[in-house]
């Protein structure tokens, strides 16, 4: 036994405490520096890539949250932009008429819309290509609704993509105070 090996209580020479303090180079990452796993390698490279700009490299969540905000702030200038309105509202008319509108519409014009009328995915009124106006006809019962629908990317037509809605009314008091007028005239010498 070597004068400098160490020994077990018995004499007898004891592995561990004789083994070399000799460290072989193992291939591989370094994890020397605090780092607990490869994937936080990764991550430390990922955000260091890009150094020269002194700015960390941008993942796919931020591109994905970046994507989405901006959709939602175009979803909110879609809907700021967005109206239909109906004049006259309420329709003047006579006891069992229907009533004639013109509906009037504003939208992004980029942006392609409908005009349905009862649901958003009722009868199509109109296709415009831009902001403007359009004509019903004498066929508009009283609680008519008209649903200005966003159908940009082949959105369906439901609640979710209206940009925008009006009810249009009917009114008899037209035609009630005329019969009214009418009747005492009669009594009237």
């Amino acid at each position: 036994m070597r004068p400098d090996s160490k020994q077990r209580a018995h004499g007898v020479p004891d592995p561990i405490m004789n083994a070399k303090e000799e460290t072989s180079p193992i291939p591989g990452p370094d994890y020397s520096q605090g780092l607990n796993s490869p994937d936080e390698g990764h991550k430390l490279e990922a955000l260091s890539a890009d150094s020269n700009n002194k700015e960390p490299a941008e993942t796919s969540l931020e591109k994905e949250l970046k994507q989405e905000l901006l959709a939602l702030q175009r979803l909110v200038e879609k809907l700021k932009t967005a109206s239909i309105t109906a004049d006259p509202n309420p329709i003047e008319v006579n006891e069992f008429e229907l009533g004639q509108t013109t509906l009037s519409f504003t939208f992004l014009e980029d942006e392609p819309v409908e005009i349905h009328v009862g649901s958003p995915d009722g009868p199509l009124l109109a296709r415009p290509e831009k902001s403007g106006k359009t004509e019903t006809g004498k066929w508009v019962s009283d609680g008519m609704l008209f649903f200005l629908q966003d159908v940009s990317a082949d959105k369906p037509l439901t609640r979710e993509h209206t940009l925008a809605t009006v009810t249009v009314r009917l009114s008899l008091e037209a035609a009630l105070t005329a019969h009214l007028k009418r009747i005492t005239n009669a009594f009237v010498y």
